[in-house]
Order: structure tokens, then sequence, then C-alpha cells
């Protein structure tokens, strides 16, 4: 545990600090500490994941903490793995993304990102409910003030706002739940929760919902996910990546202890978390395919694979929930590990598209285009995020969604009808998220790095700095590895999914080794394969002058990029489907013509709208300022009305006090 709090204590000096030094070695030095936090928590943690013994401290802290109890067992471990490899690789791209705004920015921008983490690595560590609920408003207060780094523009300052409402809407929650827990557990340390909550009973059923509001909100589960795609435009690229990546991941991290402190959930809990996830993943990917602001469909798959997670944490459940340990096993496994696989390829992703914001001052795909030849290291890493994504083999997000498939199958034999169909309908429903995550990241590589510039001045655009195209290498050696060498997350994972899925008898491990390793070897071969190929091409080319031209283009003579498929054609079919579902409509920007003529259009635009937004949150919010202007003659500006409520408040506050004593 000493290791663990030693690479804390780098994490807060990187942090402090980046805060003295000078502007251009903010970045530096706090990837300094970050590195050294990396390298002790990792040293802290994958002993723990291997030998499944935890790690405990207490620390004795003033009113109203008190004694509080800190522990790295094997899930807490597992987070602060990710966390610390998020926070090195954030540490490492933000040198120099953050130099290109004013030195000002960066000198609060580090410290906040440091304290974002440290929250979030004794967040998985605590065992005591008031220092997690602390802790959990120090990380969402750092976050709020991370989104609000541009805070000069009217977007950014709205985003934010937003954000912070709905984690204080969860929080509210959160708050609601640990004192009813608390108050009938009769402690505040986590060791005295299983008792009420493993019960069963409407108590505990109560309790869990309540509790799981408010981490779903953290995680963006549907309905509770609108603020995501609105604060991780607004907040700058490194920051996307960790909120994205592993921020609402502490939303999981809840749900997992919960189910830790429960033990066998009852079944009708069980699906209600696999249908909700499954909804999530869904709504998710259809609306990421509608999205022409890159950072925005990034923002939408992580509703997408946060569906993906939950739906392997609900299969776990109903495994425990029917007795089927194997089925548990499989989708605890494949959800676990896919916290891991998104944490990477998200990150990945949202430092690719940031590259790209910095070099061509823009999100929308609609006007980029052709940025391959100007970026080439950046477009190959960010296919290698898109394929990982979309679940493609060889890269990791296959191995994950894989175990999932697994485990739905594993359910099937047995089964009655109506768990057969259920199961069948949510293979189904994986699968359909797969083909749309595959379509949306067609489209969005293709838009933006393919084809022509769409705008002139794009072309102009070149790969990012050092530091920023090291941490995405990191980021894409990890993906491919894991892809490759799937068996070799099966020592870390088996201890941690175990103590979820229980000892069993016929516990899938062997047959999952086998199966992994069936895979590493035909991925090695294709791979392999593919290499000798291009090997081959290169060198039947190396004598050879190889000259490019244009391919048929019916006899169009002009190349444009106004001539090739836009972002929105692309996805034309999919939007329609779901149009009722997305509610587009068209912006038509026109401008005086020729008198009795109609005018030109100039600029057309499609837009969407959220379905929770639309339907639920806008309403309320009309009903609640309706409901509000009834009094809006208290702010009357004139002051001695305000004078005149003062003294009727005080006096008020006299007789209460006075007819209380007497």
């Amino acid at each position: 545990m000493t290791v663990f709090l030693a690479g804390c204590a780098a994490v807060a000096g990187g942090a402090l600090l980046a805060l003295a030094a000078p502007a251009k070695l903010r970045g530096v030095v706090y990837s300094i500490g970050g590195g050294a936090g990396l390298g002790l928590c990792a040293a802290a943690a994958i002993p723990v994941l291997l030998s499944c013994e935890p790690a405990t401290f207490t620390a004795a802290l003033p009113f109203p903490f008190g004694p509080v109890g800190l522990a790295l067992d094997p899930l807490a471990a597992f987070f602060v793995l990710i966390l610390s490899l998020s926070n090195f690789t954030a540490g490492l791209y933000s040198i120099g993304y953050v130099q290109t705004y004013p030195a000002a920015k960066s000198r609060l921008y580090y410290p906040a990102l440091g304290v974002l983490f440290l929250a979030m690595l004794l967040l998985v560590a605590v065992r005591q409910a008031v220092a997690f609920l602390f802790l959990w408003e120090i990380m969402s207060l750092s976050s709020f003030a991370l989104v609000a780094f541009e805070h000069e523009k009217e977007e950014t300052r709205k985003a934010a706002i937003y954000y912070l409402v709905a984690m204080q809407a969860g929080f509210a929650f959160l708050l609601t739940g640990f004192v009813v827990l608390t108050h009938a557990a009769g402690g505040v340390d986590f060791s005295a929760f299983p008792a009420v909550l493993s019960g069963g009973g409407p108590l505990a059923a109560g309790l869990f919902l309540i509790l799981f509001v408010g981490f779903a909100a953290k995680a963006g589960f549907v309905p509770f996910h609108t603020w995501l795609p609105r604060a991780h435009p607004a907040a700058p690229a490194p920051v996307s990546a960790v909120m994205s990546g592993v921020m609402i991941k502490t939303g999981i991290y809840g749900l997992l202890r919960l189910i830790q402190f429960m033990g066998n959930p009852p079944l009708w809990l069980s699906c209600f978390i696999l249908i909700l996830s499954l909804l999530s993943g869904i709504l998710g990917v259809v609306y990421a395919v509608a999205q022409h602001d890159l950072k925005k469909l990034l923002a939408y798959h992580s509703i997408e694979n946060i569906g993906i997670i939950g739906l392997g944490i609900g299969v776990g459940m109903i495994g425990l929930s029917l007795g089927l340990p194997a089925m548990a096993f499989l989708g605890f496994f494949g959800g676990l590990l896919h916290v891991l696989n998104h944490s990477l390829f998200k990150g990945l992703l949202f430092m690719g598209a940031g590259s790209v914001y910095l070099q061509t001052h823009t999100r929308n795909m609609e006007k980029l285009g052709g940025l391959a030849k100007a970026m080439p290291k950046t477009a190959a890493l960010f296919l290698i995020g898109s394929l990982a994504i979309s679940g493609l083999p060889l890269l990791n997000g296959f191995v994950s969604e894989f175990a999932i498939y697994l485990g739905l199958l594993r359910g099937l034999p047995g089964a009655g009808a109506g768990r057969a169909v259920a199961l069948v309908l949510s293979l189904a429903g994986l699968a359909l998220i797969g083909v749309l995550a595959l379509l949306c990241f067609v489209k969005a590589f293709g838009a933006t790095f393919l084809g022509l510039p769409r705008e002139q001045g794009r072309g102009a655009a070149r790969d990012g700095e050092p530091f920023g195209l090291i941490a995405q290498l990191v980021t894409a050696a990890l993906i491919v590895v894991i892809g490759l060498l799937p068996r070799l997350t099966l020592p870390l994972m088996t201890g941690l999914v175990s103590g979820f899925a229980g000892a069993a008898g016929d516990s899938p491990v062997p047959a999952l080794d086998g199966i992994f390793s069936s895979l590493s070897k035909g991925f090695l071969v294709f791979a392999a394969a593919g290499g000798a190929l291009l090997g081959l091409r290169a060198l039947l080319l190396r004598k050879r002058t190889v000259t490019e031209t244009k391919t048929w283009d019916c006899g169009c003579q002009r190349r444009s990029g106004r001539l090739q498929y836009t972002a929105g054609s692309f996805s034309w079919i999919v939007r329609g489907f779901f149009a009722p579902l997305l509610g587009f409509r068209t912006r038509v920007k026109t401008e005086a013509g020729p008198a009795g003529l109609p005018p030109p259009v100039i600029e057309a635009a499609t837009e969407g709208s959220d379905a929770v937004e639309r339907l639920a949150l806008k309403p309320f919010v009309k009903a609640v300022r309706t409901f509000l202007k009834f009094f809006s003659w208290v702010q009357s500006g004139n002051t001695q009305q305000y004078i005149l409520y003062g003294i009727v408040f005080l006096t008020a506050i006299i007789i209460l006090i006075f007819g209380l004593g007497g």
C-alpha cells in the first residue's frame, strides 16, 4: 500500500511542480510525475491482480471523516492500473496541445488534471462512505474546471454548466442512497454494507436502484447520457480522452462495488441492467452515425461502449442469478476487459481528433477530407483506433466483445423459451451495435482522412508534435498487443473476475485459454502474411517508378472535393431509418437574389436532436421556468422592497426562536 500512496504522491507532486514551472516545461514536469505515478501504481496493482491478496491502509482523519480505510483489492487495482496509464498518456499528449493556448491557461490546466486523477485514484481505493462522496465531488468539480477550460466561448460555458448540473443531480442520488444505507448498516465503512444489500427485499433493491442512478449519470447510461455529447466536444482533446476513457468508468466501478455488496442479485435486476445496457449501446451508436462533429461522434460512441460494458456485466449478473458460473465468468470477463480496451482505443481516437482540430481548426467532418496525405501518422493511428472500436479481429475491441458473445451463448443450453429469446435478442443487439459502429467509423475515417480536402487550406495540415505522437503510439501498441495476444490478459483478469463469478468446478478459464491461444496463432499468421505481402510489394517495386493517376470519372476532368461523398450522404440510409428517433431538421441559409427569383441557397445542414432531451428534459425545464415566472415579481429592483424582505425574515426568525424557547 505504501507503493500505491507513493504513486499518488508522485501524481500530486507533478501537478504542484507544473504549477510553479515555466510555461514551456509545465507539460514535461507533469508527465514526469505521471510517469513516476504510473510505475509506482503499476508496481502496487499488478501483484494484487496476480495474487488476489489485497493491501490495506487506515488513516485517522478529522471530522467528518474519522477513520478512513484504503484497500487495493483486485477491482481497485484494476482501475488504478487503467487510471495511471491514462494519466501518463494524457500528460504526454498535453505537452504540445496545451502550448497552443496562452501561458496563463496552462498554469491552471495541469493542477486541475492532477487533482482529477488523484481524486479518482483515491476514490477506487477508499472504503468509507463519507470519504467516497467527498472524493466523488472533487472529481466532478475538477473535471468541470477542465471542461470549462475555454470558458471565453459561450458554447463551452453552456456545456460546462450543463455538465455540472448533471453531475450534481447524480450526486444527489448517491448522497441519498448512502445516507439511507449507512443508517441501515449502522456505520459508514463499506464492510457494513453487504449485510444490508445482500439480504434481498425491497430495501436492498431500492437502495441498489437509487445508487445505480447516481453511478449511471456518471457513466452515461441512457437516459442519463445527455451531458456527454455536450461536455466532450467542449473540453480540450486530452481532457476528453480522460473523461471518456477513464472518468466515466468510475460509474462502472460503483456499479461493480454494488454487485459485490449484493452478492447474487435477483433475476429481474440482472435483466434490468442487461436491457438498459443494450438500449444504451444501440441508441449510442445510432446517434453517433448521425453526427458531423468528430468529437461529438466519439462522445456518443462512449455511450455505446458503456452499453457494451454494461451488457457484459448484465450477462455476468444473469449467470449469478441463474447459478451458471461459466456464463457469469465470461460476462464479467468481457465487461471488465472492455473497460480497459475502451480506455485505450477511445483515448487514441480523442487524441487523433485533437490533432486534427489543432491543424484544421474545425471538428466538422463536412469541411475535412484528404488529411491522410497531410497527416499520415495521425491517420494511421486513428485507423487503428477506428478498427479497434468497431470490434474487428487483430485488435483489442474484438477480444472483449468476443468474450461477451461467448457468455451469451453459454446461457443458451438448457434455457427455456423466454430466456432463449432474450439471449438471442441480446446477441442480435450486440451484432447490430458492431455493424453500425463499423459503418460509423468508415464514415468518420473516410470523410476526415480520405479523398480530397472539402475546403481549401486543409491540405496544409501536418502531423502533431512528437510527444503527442508518442502518447498515441504507446496507446496503439497496447491495442495491438492485446488484440494479437489476448492470452496475456488472463493472468491479470482471472482472479478479479473470479471474485464476481465465484469459484466453479466448470470454470471456463482452461477453455478460454485454449480459444485465445488459437485466436493468437491465427491472428499472428494473418499479420505475418500481410507483412510478407507488403514486403514483397516493396521488393518488386524497388527499381520501378510508380505513377499516380485519377480513376475513371465518367468524363469529368476536374477533381474537386465538392464532388465526393459527404459524411451526411454516407449515412443517410441509417439516418432515414431512425429518423423518428433522431428528430432531424434541416437548417437552410440563404442570401438575397435577383428580384422576382427565389433566393439561392448558400448553405444547408441537417441537425438531429437527442430524444431524451427533446421529449423529457426540455419539457421539464420549460415547466420549471413557467412555474418560476410566477415569482418573478420578487426580483423587482426596488431597494426598499429588498429591505422589507430582510425585516420580514428577521422578524420571522425572532418569533421562531422565542416561540421554540417558550
